[in-house]
């Protein structure tokens, strides 16, 4: 029974593979990372409270983000960038994403660029 369990779990994961990721960013996330909806809702309610700061005009650090996504799911830096994508394209808390990857210049890694450039041309044109 646990090596079909397993079995199903690889099968889920190769279609995963097969999703367009920036189409269905939450669905690939969710099976990337083997995330319940909980998960997901938890995920969705610390970005909440960051967005929450942002419109308040409160102090709000992307490095105390980072930390607690990264206590939350028990993940790296390399997840969390994934987690601040997928919520980007799927057009779910875009100013915080935008935000975290402003945030982290002038070494804002390559898988954030598009993000900070795209949150500078969104600030341009307000």
């Amino acid at each position: 029974m646990d090596e079909d369990i397993q079995k199903i779990k690889w099968h889920i994961k190769r279609l995963a593979g097969a999703l367009d990721s920036e189409r269905h960013s939450i669905t690939a996330l969710v099976i990337y990372l083997d995330w319940s909806e909980d998960q997901l809702e938890r995920a969705s309610d610390i970005f909440e409270k960051y967005d929450r700061l942002l419109e308040e005009k409160k102090s709000a650090n992307w490095q105390d983000l980072e930390k607690e996504l990264k206590e939350e799911f028990r993940i790296g830096y390399q997840a969390v960038k994934t987690i601040v994508n997928a919520f980007y394209d799927d057009h779910l808390w875009q100013n915080v994403c935008c935000w975290f990857a402003e945030s982290q210049e002038p070494t804002c890694p390559v898988e954030l660029l598009p993000l900070m450039k795209r949150g500078r041309s969104r600030s341009a044109g307000a």
